[in-house]
């Protein structure tokens, strides 16, 4: 099949979040299958930064958005490694700027222009194609508007005649909801200035318009899928997602095992496998050595890497962290987000001598902390898929999450008369439920080491690859071009 995937980012061209690595990972491994797979992406200056060997699609390109004209370039770059091919929408006025999204924690003030014109360059880029869209794969609000621009009466380029749409939710917290001002640029039908179209609490909403024109819905897990029609986490839109429930699917992200593998990951100071746990002790001493924490394997070592927000749920573990640390154990966080609850890590850090709070983004430490520590922590409010756990499960690491989304469907309560399951989950979310779970999984590492051990591996034996994942989104296009959407959970 021919399938353009539609992204604001993809790793390692554009990332603030999982989103990169969900878009870079799904279409490699699509194109793995031996499917033709091309990425549109905006062309920011961290992408022209790398320097990338592009040619040039289409010169002096002009997109029509509504009652404006803007000119770009579109830029094709080939990935050697997958035979993917991408195409950048080369704009400096929307696109060269420090970051994707934002500065300094406050939005660009013409976000709304700036991906209405991305979508529009991207269904107008589709002219030069020698081929037909078989399927569009858009992922979030920053591409919500391209379903509608294809199903309404558009002038649509002949190669999309065929094309059937499919928008990923990758968080229903982020809309696009912008001021209904923006709608002329969008080139849509004025009668979808409306409830019935894109207006949503007076103003335009594009993600709106991904839900409501795409041919499939699909979210980044089965329970987010099952989350996100209700009150409590659907933002607004339960009531029109639970209308569309019947071309719905939760499809777990996968993690990519040449990436996340303990037996060969180079960020390690040595490798492990679930069959030989006993060098995870050493990569266990490394990072204690690199915290100043004393080395001593029989001290519980808690980790946790996130973005430092309210969702993520870390300004719960702010406020539980100083009854936590009175204990005999070491913890470890890693990140930025929230400057108030970063504060109060580092105010926590400095008093603490077994707590670190590092406020950076560090890959090569991200992997080594999973590796390093006993305990790996989710407390996410809400997780409409999260991928750290997974990565925890496959370094030995034990877990303890929060009883949502992806977070559910992927760790299982360990049962000590079975030897079963994975790690420990937590719900209703508060303190007494977090802190009650990491008692059970300091308990454990502390008095059934034949235990611990086994669930462990538990763990690592599971298949969280994207081999595994791809299938599902294959068969979901297989029969989206058959005419026959398939049935789904609700």
């Amino acid at each position: 099949m021919h399938i353009l995937t539609v992204s604001s980012e993809a790793y390692p061209y554009s990332k603030t979040g999982g989103l990169a690595d969900m878009v870079g990972d799904l279409s490699r491994h699509l194109a793995k299958l031996g499917h033709d797979v091309r990425v549109v992406l905006p062309y920011y200056r961290c992408t022209r930064e790398k320097n990338l060997d592009t040619e040039i699609h289409a010169e002096d390109f002009k997109v029509i958005c509504g009652d404006k004209t803007v000119t770009c370039r579109i830029l094709k770059f080939i990935e050697e490694s997958s035979s993917v091919r991408f195409y950048f929408v080369d704009q400096k006025g929307y696109f060269d700027r420090p970051e994707l999204y934002n500065e300094n924690n406050v939005d660009y003030p013409d976000n709304a222009e700036r991906f209405i014109f991305f979508c529009n360059a991207t269904v107008q880029m589709t002219k030069y194609f020698d081929f037909d869209v078989d399927i569009i794969h858009c992922h979030d609000w920053q591409t919500g508007l391209i379903p509608a621009l294809i199903k309404t009466g558009f002038s649509k380029p002949s190669t999309l005649k065929e094309a059937k749409t499919v928008f990923t939710i990758h968080n229903i917290g982020y809309q696009g909801n912008y001021a209904m001002s923006n709608f002329h640029l969008t080139g849509l039908p004025p009668d979808l200035a409306s409830t019935s179209g894109l207006e949503f609490y007076q103003n335009m909403s594009l993600i709106k318009s991904g839900i409501i024109f795409s041919d499939f819905l699909t979210t980044v897990s089965p329970r987010y899928a099952s989350e996100i029609q209700t009150p409590e986490l659907g933002f607004g839109l339960n009531s029109l997602i639970k209308e569309k429930r019947n071309k719905l699917a939760g499809i777990l992200n996968g993690i990519d095992d040449s990436h996340w593998n303990p037996m060969t990951d180079p960020f390690l100071c040595c490798h492990y496998g679930p069959e030989d746990l006993e060098e995870k002790t050493n990569c266990k001493k490394n990072l204690q050595n690199k915290m100043n924490f004393p080395p001593d394997p029989d001290i519980p070592l808690i980790g946790g890497i996130s973005r430092i927000a309210h969702q993520k749920g870390y300004d719960m573990v702010a406020s539980v962290l100083p009854g936590i640390l009175s204990n005999d154990l070491q913890m470890v966080i890693l990140g930025t987000g929230d400057p108030q609850i970063e504060n109060q890590l580092e105010n926590i850090s400095r008093r603490c001598h077994n707590f670190k709070f590092i406020k950076a983004f560090d890959e090569s430490l991200s992997h080594q902390i999973i590796a390093g520590c006993d305990i790996f922590m989710v407390p996410s409010r809400y997780e409409p898929c999260g991928l750290t756990q997974m990565f925890a499960l496959k370094y030995g690491t034990f877990p303890v999450v929060h009883a949502t989304g992806g977070l559910d469907d992927t760790v299982k309560n360990f049962d000590p008369v079975t030897g079963t399951g994975n790690g420990v989950k937590f719900t209703p979310f508060s303190d007494i439920e977090f802190t009650s779970a990491l008692v059970k999984a300091l308990t454990l590492f502390e008095r059934d080491k034949a235990l611990w051990k086994r669930v462990l591996k538990n763990g690592m034996l599971e298949n969280h690859s994207w081999e595994h994942r791809v299938i599902q989104y294959h068969n979901l296009y297989r029969d989206m071009t058959r005419n026959s959407l398939p049935c789904q959970n609700r």
